[in-house]
């Protein structure tokens, strides 16, 4: 008898191969196990191979608890990958974490024990984080590749440690210095690379305490601190309060807890019981309140022994006036302790257990509030434990209690139905508004300004998330490509950011978190910053739209894409700009390269006018898709229309990126013919952003110069002449403005061409007058004048884009005042206004308004002066 038939499998969202290997940040957890002084030569087999099989066992169920993958290993060693195939912002942290529990365990644990109850095995570790590839397409037999220097700097990591410690790498240290002491190692000259780089060594986690102790930075949570710091003054009156702190990851919750925990720690005769969750302690029930116990409340250190740590706990149960025997028996099987015969562990069912312990710190927690006021601190509760979850539901159940603050902070996605009784305040943290963030960007700048295009970028970027502002603004300040940049007279935009390491893990575990939808928004990065539905369709291929829909309002949902429109003109955008890099930076180049070309194409062939509407938009495309020729011919016609719209700052971004193309051509005409019309937009752009006398106007039009006379290219070799030109005469360098502007001429004369004459003839006239050689200036404007051939575009071959006729008019206008001829003058104003009205370019405007007033100014007719002022002003501040 047949079986139903299986359901075939949907058709993908993305018909695309989007590749079975990626790039992305992981941590590598090296290990060397070490049989002490030799004992693997005099042990017996057996013996080697029941260590061997317990330590098989016990990676496992360490991998299993810190969430490592295990990597190929030998017997005597251990590779655990931390970032795959899941990113967590905790990888680092829990690599560290698992490497001092492999050290503990190793030591401790009877399994590894010899025959004499000596340690018969130790460890050493090295931890490494950085950029791999990983790679899913093997067919050896093996899982995964990982591909990268990574492996390699844990395995050397490895041998700079001493047997029974741990060394980490920059990268780690950047990553965990937060939960963990350190100490540096000093500089290392590290072998897989030749470089050299900072070691460290692990110590020991650091403890709640030491945590709290710290001293973040924090802006713009005032009124927080003042809803917190009235519900504390309640509290000292009598009352009991319960506030939950929420807010997404990077918000600034621990920084506001902190912050106001430092406040409550001044008064006197206060009680604070400080509880950190950790993403790698989920496990271990009560490891919150364990640590409080251990570390704040009965001060075990490493070298108590078991009696002594009893006796601790004794002592203090009798301070408290708890029944002791009960009490005790409880908390030392809570806390592991051996009590011998004095106090019997309990003999009842281990639920019954669990829940009375969870009833004794409950009665402690609420006699130590009777006595004094208490605040309790219960931070990132999603990462919280089951059991510990289960005592905050107890608590709750029990309502306020006099005396008591507790205080709790979580992410959106934690949920709990105690959240929502009436006694229970919950305020959710929002993104800092401009004023905050620019006050947080400039404390975290330190003795560097960054520009303010720069500083407004970052805010963009990151949608007031204090710790993406401060971080990012920290990667931007340590960048090698910021410091070049410096070198080169100080920047003022940005190119594609790079994502600082310190949040490479927890962006990436929000993308990972999409499960299949990642390959849809790995798509979305590379279309761009906004796009439109119907392109993502077309490019996506699918063969299944209601898929493609379902995880887009997935992602949307995320709040990683904001969706606007409904049914015509459906556009998406990144919610910023670090989700965006994060997806399309774990795309392989290769890959990036072929969806930019897919792109292009598709752009090209479906929307015919997007040449003519964006060109910078495929120019964009076939550049990062390494198409050279289309790449350059898209940003040289994207460059002249920004021009043509006054655009200045785009056109420059756009020609630079144009000539950045070119540095992978080798010097030739070819590459020579692409240059020059991009180094002409580039310096006619930089005339108005950075002014006519600054020093890279002057190099831009040289080089372009140069490269005209290379290959004797003389329509271009005339207007980037005349770029230069401008800039010598600005500049007050007059005899190379009178040699340009003299060979203008001659150029003008050889081509025929009446606007190249006009404009030559300006040049020349121009730089007599500011050689006060009035006559001979008078004599070129009027040959200019004389040559006007109706029906010609006289603003063709203008550095500034407007109509050289308009300039004619009122120079010779001056220049005749100059000569004692004020006649002429007026009329000659009037025209050269009218024409800057009628071609409706604001420089001519504001040239010819400017002028005018100087004009009417010399003639001393302050009311004309001042109507042509205000004009030129009004123009100049709307075109910024």
């Amino acid at each position: 008898m047949e079986g139903p038939l299986d359901e075939p499998e949907p058709e993908p969202s993305v018909s695309l191969e989007m590749g079975a290997s990626e790039r992305r940040q992981i941590t590598i957890l090296s290990c060397v196990f070490e049989f002490t002084d030799g004992l693997d030569s005099e042990m017996d087999p057996e013996y080697l191979q029941s260590y061997y099989s317990a330590l098989k066992s016990f990676s496992s169920q360490l991998a299993d608890r810190y969430k490592g993958y295990m990597l190929p290993s030998g017997t005597q060693n251990l590779v655990m990958a931390f970032g795959y195939p899941h990113a967590d912002e905790g990888d680092a942290q829990r690599a560290v974490a698992a490497g001092l529990a492999l050290i503990e365990d190793i030591r401790n644990k009877p399994e590894f024990k010899s025959p004499s109850g000596e340690p018969a095995l130790t460890v050493r570790v090295g931890v490494a984080t950085g950029l791999v590839i990983v790679d899913e397409s093997r067919t050896d037999g093996n899982e995964v590749a990982i591909i990268g220097q990574v492996p390699r700097l844990a395995t050397w990591l490895t041998g700079l440690a001493n047997p029974g410690f741990m060394v980490v790498g920059p990268q780690t240290q950047q990553l965990v210095d937060s939960r963990f002491q350190l100490q540096s190692l000093g500089i290392q000259k590290q072998a897989p690379s030749g470089g050299e780089i900072t070691v460290y060594r692990v110590e020991m986690a650091l403890t709640t305490k030491d945590f709290f102790a710290a001293n973040p930075q924090m802006t713009g949570r005032d009124d927080e601190m003042r809803m917190l710091g009235d519900r504390w003054q309640n509290v000292l009156e009598g009352d009991g309060q319960v506030v939950f702190l929420r807010g997404e990851a990077g918000i600034g919750k621990s920084s506001l807890v902190n912050a106001f925990y430092r406040t409550v720690i001044e008064g006197d005769r206060v009680v604070v019981i400080p509880c950190q969750c950790s993403p790698y302690e989920r496990h271990n029930p009560l490891s919150p309140l364990i640590q409080v116990l251990q570390g704040p409340v009965l001060r075990f250190t490493e070298q108590d022994t078991s009696a002594a740590r009893l006796q601790k706990l004794k002592s203090f149960m009798q301070r408290q006036s708890i029944d002791t025997s009960e009490a005790v028996a409880l908390l030392a099987n809570l806390l592991s302790l051996d009590t011998g015969e004095e106090f019997a562990p309990p003999s009842v069912a281990a639920q019954v257990v669990r829940l009375q312990t969870l009833e004794l710190l409950l009665d402690m927690i609420s006699l130590a509030a009777s006595r004094r006021p208490v605040l309790m601190i219960l931070e990132d509760l999603h990462w919280a434990d089951p059991t510990t979850l289960e005592m905050v539901r107890m608590m709750m159940d029990r309502g306020t209690f006099p005396g008591l603050f507790v205080l709790f902070s979580a992410r959106p996605e934690f949920q709990a139905d105690w959240t929502r009784r009436a006694f229970v305040v919950v305020h959710e943290l929002l993104p800092l508004g401009l004023k905050d963030a620019r006050e947080l960007i400039n404390s975290t700048e330190g003795g560097e300004k960054l520009p303010d295009t720069v500083v407004d970028r970052i805010i963009s970027e990151t949608d007031g998330n204090p710790l993406y502002l401060q971080e990012l603004t920290r990667a931007i300040l340590e960048s090698k490509a910021w410091q070049k940049s410096l070198e080169k007279g100080g920047p003022d935009t940005m190119n594609r950011l790079e994502i600082p390491t310190t949040l490479q893990d927890s962006l990436a575990s929000r993308v990972d978190n999409l499960g299949k939808a990642k390959a849809l928004l790995q798509l979305c990065s590379v279309l761009g910053r906004e796009f439109s539905y119907d392109l993502l369709k077309i490019v996506s291929g699918t063969k299944n739209e209601a898929a493609l829909k379902e995880e887009l309002s997935r992602i949307v949902k995320a709040e990683m894409l904001f969706q606007r429109g409904l049914f015509r003109n459906l556009t998406y955008t990144f919610k910023h700009i670090l989700i965006q890099e994060t997806a399309y930076n774990s795309l392989l180049k290769s890959k990036r390269r072929e969806l930019h070309g897919r792109i292009a194409r598709i752009l090209k062939k479906e929307i015919p006018d997007v040449t003519v509407r964006q060109p910078a938009l495929l120019a964009h495309h076939y550049s990062e898709a390494g198409d050279l020729e289309n790449g350059n011919a898209y940003w040289i016609r994207a460059g002249r229309q920004s021009l043509a719209r006054f655009a200045n700052e785009e056109a420059v971004a756009q020609s630079r990126n144009g000539l950045s193309m070119l540095k992978a051509m080798p010097d030739s005409p070819q590459r020579a013919a692409l240059e020059i019309p991009l180094r002409s937009i580039l310096g006619t752009a930089l005339l108005s952003t950075h002014g006519y006398a600054h020093p890279e106007v002057r190099k831009t039009f040289t080089r372009a110069l140069e490269l005209c006379e290379f290959i004797g290219d003389a329509p271009q070799l005339f207007r980037v002449a005349v770029g230069l030109w401008m800039y010598y005469t600005i500049a007050s360098q007059l005899d190379e403005a009178l040699d340009l502007s003299q060979r203008l001429v001659r150029i003008a004369e050889t081509t025929g061409d009446p606007v190249q004459y006009l404009q030559a003839q300006y040049c020349l006239a121009f730089t007599l007058y500011y050689r006060a050689d009035f006559l001979a200036a008078k004599s070129h404007l009027e040959h200019a004048l004389a040559s006007e051939v109706e029906g010609s575009d006289y603003s063709s071959e203008s550095p500034s884009g407007d109509d050289t006729r308009i300039h004619v008019r009122v120079i010779l206008a001056h220049v005749n005042w100059h000569l004692g001829d004020p006649r002429s003058g007026p009329g000659l104003v009037r025209e050269a206004n009218r024409i800057a009205l009628e071609q409706k370019h604001p420089w001519g405007i504001v040239f010819a308004a400017f002028q005018s007033a100087w004009y009417h100014q010399m003639r001393s007719e302050p009311e004309k002066t001042l109507s042509y002022a205000n004009e030129a002003i009004q123009i100049a501040t709307e075109k910024g």
